[in-house]
């Protein structure tokens, strides 16, 4: 088992440590107490990662439905995409197909 320190976890996280102890502060962080200092797992430090990937994607799929945008992530390039929930009419609809116009005046 693998233990960090703090400083590590801020390192690692290119956080500050002073976010770090507040992560600790609001039990979002769960350290352990080894002699005189404190040391976070592997295991924990993993777990605080995935609870950050998943409030993110649920931030993102909130915000997506509220604009009418759909943002995915691909899990393999980790690239995200964005896609209106309007498509531009086929050629197959009749609204791509007729122009309507007003008859004009003869005079």
């Amino acid at each position: 088992m693998e233990f960090y320190t703090l400083r590590d976890v801020s390192e690692m996280l290119h956080v500050s440590m002073t976010t770090i102890y507040r992560y600790v502060k609001e039990g979002r962080l769960t350290p352990a107490k080894i002699g005189n200092s404190y040391r976070v797992t592997e295991a924990d430090l993993q777990e605080f990662v995935d609870r950050g990937k998943a409030a993110t994607r649920a931030r993102r799929a909130e915000k997506a439905v509220s604009s009418g945008t759909d943002t995915r992530v691909s899990p393999s390039a980790g690239e995200t995409t964005a896609t209106t929930s309007e498509t531009a009419p086929t050629a197959t609809e009749p609204s791509a197909l007729i122009m309507k116009s007003e008859p004009e005046d003869k005079v």
